[in-house]
């Protein structure tokens, strides 16, 4: 930089500022990007889910932080935030229930199309259901009182659900960051070799 007037090295500098926003700009969208078609289109897997109401996705942003007249830049991703799931699908987990001994799992007509229980558990349709017991399989059942000539099944009972880490979140930010990072060493100032 020897050689420059203050102008044009306040000039590079912002032009530097520009470029360093911009990369860490294009390492939100990637980040999010990725985990939507990697992590967050299913089918639920090993290493994803099954959109169902879009809430996972929209809990996953960003924003580029700055201070020091922009010589300090951070970008700080939020994932998450408002969804009471996505911890334990980010890093596993065991739910148990709170107020009863089970777990209701909706399935079959309990379900939408898109997979999201239709009711807010089994006492919304308590008068409607009944229990029973599975002699194939000794599951708990709550099913349809009124189905005539078919187990007609809303919810499995079960004492609890171990699920494993499926979304990569951690992985995923490093990676993208790593690629960031010889992106931002590869800047140059203009006129600087």
């Amino acid at each position: 930089m020897a050689g420059k007037s203050f102008e044009e090295m306040q000039k590079a500098l912002r032009a530097m500022h520009a470029s360093v926003r911009r990369e860490l700009h294009d390492m939100k969208n990637r980040v999010r990007s990725r985990m939507v078609k990697e992590h967050m289109s299913g089918p639920t897997g090993p290493s994803s889910v099954r959109a169902r109401s879009g809430q996972l996705r929209r809990a996953l942003d960003g924003t580029i932080a700055t201070w020091g007249n922009e010589n300090k830049m951070q970008l700080v991703m939020f994932f998450g935030g408002g969804v009471p799931y996505a911890r334990v699908h980010e890093y596993g987990g065991t739910i148990l229930p709170k107020r009863a001994k089970n777990l209701a799992i909706p399935v079959g007509a309990a379900l939408t199309r898109a997979g999201v229980s239709k009711t807010a558990g089994p006492q919304a349709i308590w008068a409607m259901l009944k229990f029973i017991k599975s002699k194939k399989t000794g599951k708990k059942l709550l099913v349809n009182r009124f189905s005539k000539g078919k187990l007609d099944v809303w919810f499995v009972l079960v004492p609890s659900i171990t699920l494993p880490p499926r979304l990569n979140f951690g992985n995923t930010f490093q990676q993208e960051a790593e690629a960031t990072m010889r992106n931002l060493r590869a800047i140059r100032i203009k006129g600087k070799t």
